[in-house]
């Protein structure tokens, strides 16, 4: 692993050169996942987006096609395990989210540990089921601790795979209450994000959030749909068992999680130093309440054209922050997706018929990018 981050550094350093001189290692390492991304809706709805964002990247940065996890039926938590550890199941040790302890028979959570309590959760969470160094691993011996490691994501289990096991923190979203969580196992809980929690959280202003159309419903023709829409329009004023969840599969989910990377860069000395630092993030690509697409067709657009902003919005706080000529950013998808129902093997778009790709994964895509003036 410590080959493999310094063959990523010198990469960058030799394929990544800007009109002005720049230092030849990162000051600041961006990985964001994004759960369930579609290469397929990814270039299906590009004439949707702004110049910011996703097109920007493409332009700027270097995207590999050819890509794919090494097993079968990847998950949220296998997935990223693999993309963190550089290894399959088979050996880091997460086949799923869930699964059958042998000792006791009984569905275990992949990063359930009763030895660390939880901030802001009752959850018991550690990554002492990952059974292999991660990149935040192995970033942390190679600048002798001086790095700083944090993860951010709406899911526990993306959070603690990509802090690993020498990481700063790592926090999710707690299903219950809305609140950014943590665990004992990491240094003790910042108060920056107590402070988010206490002034700023989801749980203020989920009940008066509404999810419309961003962009005028006529433009987004771009999937057909079994049920007529004409337009939606949903809310997240449900029971306090459910919202939460609901929240975390609609575009909402990806902003929240920018608001906490603003306080984070306001708050921490992240990319200020010599060392590189590692910032890992997780976005929402996946469909509404876990639906098929064909009944939420408006949504999935929608969604595509909110990511497409998220992105933007992300790389003005890290440029106005840091400067993103000081920055290495790669993105991933964790590459399936989730009920997906019977009749999603064939789509009509405008200009013909298209079938799915079913490898493994869909999509990763490692965006290199260091920005000139403009």
């Amino acid at each position: 692993m410590k080959k493999v981050l310094k063959s990523i550094l010198t990469l960058l350093a030799i394929t990544s050169i800007p009109t002005y001189a720049a230092d030849p290692i990162p000051r600041l390492i961006i990985g964001l996942t994004i759960d369930q991304l579609r290469s397929d809706y990814l270039e299906t709805f590009s004439v949707l987006y702004g110049e910011k964002g996703i097109k920007r990247l493409m332009k700027e940065g270097r995207v590999y096609k050819n890509a794919s996890y090494s097993f079968v039926e990847p998950d949220r938590a296998s997935s990223v395990a693999a993309l963190y550890t550089g290894t399959s199941p088979s050996v880091n040790g997460i086949v799923s989210e869930y699964y059958l302890d042998n000792t006791t028979l009984r569905s275990r959570n992949c990063v359930e540990d009763p030895a660390f309590m939880g901030f802001y959760t009752e959850e018991a969470t550690s990554p002492s089921q990952l059974l292999t160094s991660t990149l935040a691993d192995e970033l942390k011996v190679a600048t002798r601790g001086k790095g700083l490691v944090y993860a951010i994501a709406p899911y526990r289990e993306a959070a603690i795979f990509e802090a690993g096991h020498a990481g700063n923190g790592a926090f999710w979203i707690n299903d219950e209450t809305g609140k950014w969580s943590g665990t004992t196992y990491y240094d003790d809980f910042p108060w920056w994000v107590s402070r988010y929690n206490d002034q700023k959280s989801i749980d203020f202003r989920l009940n008066n959030l509404i999810w419309t159309p961003l962009l005028p419903v006529d433009r987004y023709k771009y999937l057909t749909s079994n049920w007529e829409q004409d337009t939606f329009r949903h809310k997240f004023d449900d029971i306090k068992s459910r919202k939460y969840r609901k929240f975390k599969t609609s575009p909402f989910v990806n902003e929240e999680v920018n608001n906490l990377v603003e306080d984070f860069l306001e708050s921490t000395p992240l990319g200020q130093d010599e060392f590189p630092d590692l910032l890992a993030l997780t976005y929402y690509a996946g469909n509404y309440e876990n639906k098929g697409t064909l009944e939420y067709a408006l949504e999935m657009q929608d969604a595509y054209v909110r990511l497409d902003k998220n992105i933007e919005k992300l790389l003005e706080l890290v440029d106005k922050k840091i400067g993103l000529g000081n920055v290495l950013i790669f993105i991933t998808s964790t590459g399936y997706s989730d009920n997906d129902g019977p009749d999603l093997n064939r789509y009509r778009i405008p200009g013909g018929e298209f079938h799915l790709n079913r490898c493994a994964t869909l999509l990763n895509m490692y965006l290199m990018a260091t920005y000139g003036e403009g």
